[in-house]
């Protein structure tokens, strides 16, 4: 009985560790990365990979559901669920947290007035750099 509870222990973390080598190899490949997500909006304005971020999350928290409604997993039982939380603790940590989240958005267009130099220098956004170099040329008055 121990001898076949260790196989699937065994069979188990195996499994977990194909997934996940699998889950890291796509994420390097589509380069699905939470900080270039916010990266790329902050600086940049574009909001693809922060949308692939974010389905994946509701893709996440959807299965999750689904999977626990389903009677398949019990999530009662998980490590990161506590037998209780305060309601002062999650008053004050919802307050900090949109406190946070408030003085970092105030601070998003100092933000990018002073990364987006330095990218376009890089060649990190190629058409703002174009059009940068297009305006230098057309400063120049027409010959007659």
């Amino acid at each position: 009985m121990a001898q076949a509870a260790q196989s699937v222990t065994a069979s188990v973390v195996a499994g977990g560790f194909v997934i996940a080598t699998l889950f890291g190899a796509i994420a390097n490949r589509t380069n699905f990365c939470t900080m270039g997500a916010l990266s790329d909006v902050v600086v940049m304005g574009h909001w693809s990979r922060l949308r692939m971020w974010l389905l994946a999350m509701a893709v996440a928290i959807l299965g999750t559901g689904a999977l626990a409604t389903s009677g398949q997993i019990n999530l009662a039982s998980t490590v990161v669920q506590r037998p209780s939380l305060t309601w002062l603790s999650l008053l004050v940590g919802g307050l900090c947290c949109a406190a946070g989240a408030a003085w970092f958005a105030r601070q998003l267009p100092a933000i990018r007035h002073a990364v987006r130099p330095i990218y376009v220098r890089m060649g990190i956004l190629p058409e703002v750099a174009s059009a940068i170099g297009s305006t230098a040329e057309l400063t120049v008055p027409p010959e007659r």
